[in-house]
């Protein structure tokens, strides 16, 4: 794949070449100070994660909202937070390429996901805090979050099965 092609299909890859090629000219003296190499090659790399953090944050917001509406889940709201989730899932397919899914810390973003959900959770009244404790306490051996990356990234994304592996958890007795 020539590199015009990566830049269109896969930002992440091409901004680490030329990234790394501008800290190769770090220690030549025959190049102007002004290029700044140390930081032109820190900008290149952040446009490379531009997407990374996109879909990262999205995927936040998709475990926050799963995790409340098994907590929520007698809740007229369900129908509301799918709808966001869908939202959210969409808004994730148009930035994803296949070369983030190694890069996503599903772990860092279930455990960040759980806190927003608790603080969210505080805004409602009659919120079974023990179900939500479950959720809290889970403990997978491999990623510690229900949802897999790969059940995260595909294209027919299902809510409610995905509430239905947390509420599996949340129903268990810890």
């Amino acid at each position: 794949m020539d590199d015009a092609n990566l830049y269109d299909t896969d930002i992440c890859t091409w901004a680490e070449q030329p990234a790394a090629a501008l800290r190769s000219l770090e220690g030549r003296r025959d190049l102007p100070n002004q290029l700044d190499l140390v930081n032109l090659a820190e900008e290149v790399e952040d446009v490379g994660r531009g997407p990374l953090n996109a879909v990262s944050s999205l995927i936040r917001q998709i475990l926050t909202h799963l995790v409340i509406a098994s907590t929520l889940r007698a809740s007229s709201s369900m129908k509301h937070w799918a709808s966001e989730v869908a939202t959210f899932h969409a808004d994730r397919m148009g930035n994803y390429q296949p070369s983030l899914q190694p890069r996503i810390e599903l772990r860092k973003h279930w455990v960040r996901a759980l806190k927003v959900a608790r603080l969210k959770l505080d805004t409602y009244d009659q919120v079974d805090w023990a179900r939500f404790e479950h959720i809290v306490t889970y403990q997978d051996p491999v990623d510690c979050c229900p949802i897999s990356l790969h059940e995260l990234c595909v294209e027919d994304f299902d809510f409610y099965a995905a509430v239905a592996k947390i509420d599996r958890i949340a129903d268990k007795d810890p």
